[in-house]
């Protein structure tokens, strides 16, 4: 019975999710690579473009605003937005996928075969990302269109960084309902829910135990943020005695990555957090929801 589940503590938690993550960083760190790679070499040309327009900009200034040029940078810009937009997508659907299909057996040995992996996740592509979308209009626009009207009306009695600051309280709808709605991609593709029943699930399941979920998120996110900072701070004292920008680079970008493995745990610690408030969901009782395995 769904009552009888007992509650993880944040103890057990970190230590379930930590050895997960332990076990299996490469392969998630593999993911990593697999998607973003090709991501990133867009930028590069992006920046050409971008350059190429700001020469434009300053010897042709007649030309800035052809509608060719508008119509060029328009397009440059949807189409980096929807590489960045679908490669996030991509990256979630197999990382929930991958750490679902291993959490029982982390000891076990796996090989990623990434063909073979897109090819299993490819049918649930669809329907996860209308329903993530969903989920990202739900949460964005209104929150940041009460942020920038508060922005743009106290902007003509004071700085713009004073009207920032103030107007940063009207974002908290924002902040509540991305809390809501961060259980939609397990719904999604663990459940089978679909559009407005996977946001209505994910907020229940969040709901039902709203203060664990905001303290142990807060705990998780306080560890990988002093990881991070610390590891930057360290690297940059160490390089800092060679006295050379090229190892200073070097020094930075080591922590980058070392920080975006650390920060695998968290989608781990995420994920055992999403199990553990799902299995004890009034709803599981009712035959709403089903435990997880």
């Amino acid at each position: 019975m769904v009552d009888k589940i007992a509650k993880k503590d944040l103890g057990i938690l970190l230590k379930e999710s930590w050895d997960f993550f332990s076990k299996r960083w490469v392969v998630l760190f593999q993911i990593t690579l697999f998607v973003w790679i090709p991501v990133l070499m867009a930028f590069p040309l992006a920046g050409f473009l971008w350059t190429s327009y700001y020469s434009l900009q300053k010897n042709n200034p007649e030309l800035l605003f052809s509608f060719k040029v508008i119509l060029a940078g328009g397009i440059l810009f949807f189409t980096l937005i929807g590489i960045f937009t679908a490669a996030l997508l991509m990256d979630k659907l197999i990382k929930v996928t991958i750490i679902d299909g291993l959490w029982k057996k982390p000891e076990e040995k796996y090989y990623l075969d990434f063909f073979k992996l897109i090819k299993d996740v490819w049918p649930k592509m669809g329907e996860f990302c209308k329903t993530q979308v969903l989920a990202w209009l739900v949460i964005f626009p209104g929150p940041l269109l009460l942020f920038a009207f508060g922005v743009f009306f106290l902007g003509t009695k004071m700085t713009l960084e004073e009207a920032m600051t103030l107007s940063l309280p009207l974002l908290t709808p924002g902040v509540l309902f991305y809390i809501w709605f961060s259980f939609v991609p397990y719904e999604v593709i663990l459940r089978g829910k679909k559009g407005k029943d996977a946001l209505s699930s994910s907020k229940g399941i969040v709901r039902y135990d709203l203060a664990k979920f905001a303290g142990n998120m807060l705990v998780i996110i306080g560890i990988l943020l002093f990881i991070n900072m610390g590891l930057s701070g360290f690297l940059k004292l160490v390089f800092s005695f060679f006295n050379s920008t090229a190892l200073l680079n070097l020094g930075e970008l080591i922590a980058t990555i070392v920080s975006n493995i650390f920060g695998l745990w968290g989608t781990v610690f995420h994920f055992s957090l999403y199990r553990d408030l799902r299995d004890r969901y009034p709803g599981a009782k009712a035959g709403i929801l089903e435990p997880l395995p």
